[in-house]
């Protein structure tokens, strides 16, 4: 699996943002969305798998990962859906896979409906939807960063020991612990806390979290035809897998649901070749 050291960023300006992505392999585009709290880095396994095939892209949204923007800047997930937009214009790429997780599905779920001819496929990996979200940790994350007080002890804490609390955040997202090594969380830390401006982007990016929009695009939702598939963690503790079967159900495309025992929410980094195959298989019979 590549790791951080490993992973060559590049840069595209798109609108007001310099937009942090790695890519892979040829072929077929897909644009991998990550969620909350984690960044590109979290898809890494993934595309090792699905490069194989196809030419896979992950990004660092608004907010998150390397990706540089004005703190004043829009970082709900309608922008961020626009941001995506942006991205493939300026890649002239006509149409792509979508992968998403976590809150990035509310961003893939907003871009689908909105651009549904640029989505050749869509793949929604333990992905928020309707009203379901922000779930209560991330709401309780929300009132708690509203609080200055408790902004200063966020920052205090990333400051003297950001692995420490980045792996706090991380700790109900896996089924497995060992993952989240000290290389692994020193990744994922660096780029919520290793700074002020980071650890207020990161925490610009969480408040915009609103259940309003999937809500509002969750008409549109009920009429996306393009292939479809459903992927959920068997042992997911934040995203129930009755949301996910309700996705599956709802979406005229949906043609298949998987579920993947012994993962946890974060599946990408738990069980980065099995999604990877299920990706591969799912994309190539579609096609």
């Amino acid at each position: 699996m590549l790791e951080a050291g490993q992973i060559n960023k590049k840069f595209l300006q798109v609108g007001q943002a310099r937009i942090a992505f790695f890519e892979k392999g040829e072929g077929l585009p897909i644009v991998f969305i990550h969620g909350l709290p984690t960044s590109s880095f979290l898809w890494r396994g993934v595309v090792e798998i699905a490069r194989s095939k196809f030419k896979c892209l992950a990004l660092d949204l608004l907010g998150m990962g390397d990706t540089e923007v004005a703190l004043n800047q829009d970082y709900s997930m309608p922008a961020q859906a626009e941001i995506i937009y942006g991205f493939l214009k300026a890649l002239k790429i006509p149409q792509a896979a979508i992968v998403a997780h976590d809150q990035g599905g509310a961003c893939a779920q907003i871009f689908a409906t909105r651009f549904p001819r640029m989505v050749s496929h869509l793949i929604l990996v333990d992905s928020v939807a309707y009203d379901y979200w922000p779930v209560f940790e991330v709401r309780r994350m929300q009132r708690w960063l509203k609080i200055p007080p408790a902004v200063w002890a966020l920052n205090l804490g990333l400051r003297i020991n950001r692995i420490k609390v980045v792996r706090f955040m991380f700790r109900k997202l896996v089924f497995n612990q060992s993952v989240l090594s000290d290389e692994v969380m020193d990744e994922y830390s660096r780029t919520i806390g290793a700074d002020p401006e980071r650890r207020e982007r990161f925490r610009r990016f969480v408040l915009a979290g609103d259940g309003k929009h999937t809500l509002a695009a969750a008409p549109g939702l009920a009429k996306f035809d393009r292939p479809t598939m459903i992927v959920w963690a068997a042992e997911d503790k934040v995203l129930p897998v009755s949301w996910g079967e309700r996705l599956y159900r709802e979406i005229p495309g949906a043609r298949r649901f998987e579920l993947v025992p012994g993962a946890g929410h974060l599946v990408p980094e738990e069980k980065p070749e099995i999604l990877g195959r299920l990706i591969l298989d799912f994309i190539s019979s579609e096609n």
